[in-house]
C-alpha cells in the first residue's frame, strides 16, 4: 500500500491508484471516544469533498465524517458496521469505507510529516 495521508478532519486515505481506502485517525477514535454506533454509507453513493460520508456516534456525541475525496463508494467494512469498537482498538487497521475517487483534497497530509 502507499503512504498514509490525513485529511485536517482527522480522516486517514491510503491511496492505490484510483482507489482510496479511508478510516478514522487514531486521534480522533480517542476525541470521540468509545464508538457505539457507525451509519456507513451505501456502495454506490457518490460523495463530495467537505461533505458527510458517514457519522459515527458515541457517548460523547453524534459526529459526521467529512470526505476527503470526490468518488463513489464501492465497499463497506460491514465487520466494523457490526462492531464499531474495532475503530477504537485498531484505528488503522479497521478501515471504514473504500471510494473509487476522482480527486482528492489539496491539503492532505503525509502521516509522517503531521
Amino acid at each position: 500500500m502507499s503512504e498514509r495521508l490525513v485529511s485536517d478532519k482527522h480522516i486517514w486515505v491510503m491511496v492505490e491508484g484510483n482507489m482510496a481506502t479511508v478510516g478514522m485517525t487514531d486521534y480522533a477514535q480517542q476525541q470521540t471516544g468509545d464508538l457505539e454506533f457507525i451509519n456507513l454509507p451505501k456502495v454506490g453513493q457518490q460523495v463530495s469533498i467537505g461533505e458527510s460520508f458517514a457519522d459515527i456516534e458515541s457517548l460523547k456525541a453524534v459526529v459526521p465524517l467529512i470526505s476527503p475525496l470526490d468518488g463513489t463508494v464501492v465497499e463497506i467494512n460491514a465487520e466494523v458496521a457490526k462492531r464499531p469498537t474495532l475503530v477504537n482498538e485498531r484505528p488503522y487497521e479497521a478501515w471504514l469505507v473504500k471510494f473509487q475517487f476522482v480527486r482528492l483534497q489539496d491539503n492532505l497530509k503525509s502521516e509522517t510529516n503531521r
